[in-house]
């Protein structure tokens, strides 16, 4: 009897080890591809230039970004092979201006919201994770965002644009530094770019440069303070 125990329990144990998560799950994955029921869409060739990214923690609780809106939720349960539906979740839905923006973001947040089976794999570069569900959504991710080196002006957008409160660009946030100069040349403020894009709520109503470094090359951009 002893001995059927003990099996039990190791069959047991056998089973719950396999459902735990992949702990490779657990960082911030960038959008290479994402494919709706036969509507593909390639990030990096998607014009204006998007930086598509999705955060997980730990403690399920994911973030990240579409076209131009943000997201986040907690997943209710994350196994071996499965993000399950999420709860609490919330999504912005500013207008990003680009009707490929908008229909990619309809599908994609739906992706983001209700779950997917997932398998993680690596290349020569870091980790490939690989999101799908039975209606045929597809999507692949990288643990690593595209190099600096592909980045151009005309890759480079602000938004909104006039701004009210909050200023972002298009570029994965962990890549670049920013510094804002008044009409006169006047540095107003600097900083590493946030996730939550550039507060300019306290800036007058007026015209403004923003500086993008990347590399150590700026790229000037204006704007305009509502």
């Amino acid at each position: 009897m002893k001995k059927i125990f003990l099996i039990f329990i190791f069959l047991f144990t056998l089973q719950s080890n396999a459902q735990d998560p992949n702990p490779d799950l657990f960082r911030t994955w960038h959008l290479y591809y994402y494919d709706h029921d036969g509507d593909i869409f390639s990030i990096p060739e998607m014009t204006p230039a998007i930086y598509p990214y999705l955060s997980i923690a730990e403690n399920f609780d994911f973030s990240g970004e579409g076209a131009c809106n943000t997201f986040n939720g907690i997943y209710s349960s994350v196994t071996d092979v499965r993000l399950e539906q999420a709860v609490n979740y919330t999504e912005t839905n500013d207008d990003c201006g680009v009707t490929i923006h908008t229909f990619f973001e309809t599908h994609f947040f739906g992706l983001m919201q209700f779950g997917s089976d997932y398998a993680i794999t690596q290349d020569s570069e870091g980790f490939v994770l690989n999101l799908s569900t039975p209606l045929m959504d597809f999507a692949e991710f990288r643990s690593y965002p595209l190099s600096t080196k592909e980045y151009s002006l005309e890759s480079l957008k602000i938004y909104p644009n006039p701004v009210d409160d909050f200023l972002k660009i298009t570029i994965p946030p962990a890549s670049l530094h920013y510094k804002i100069y008044s009409l006169s040349g006047q540095q107003l403020k600097q900083g590493d770019y946030p996730e939550t894009g550039i507060d300019a709520s306290s800036f007058a109503p007026g015209i403004y440069f923003l500086a993008v470094i990347l590399d150590k090359e700026s790229f000037f951009i204006k704007f305009i303070k509502k």
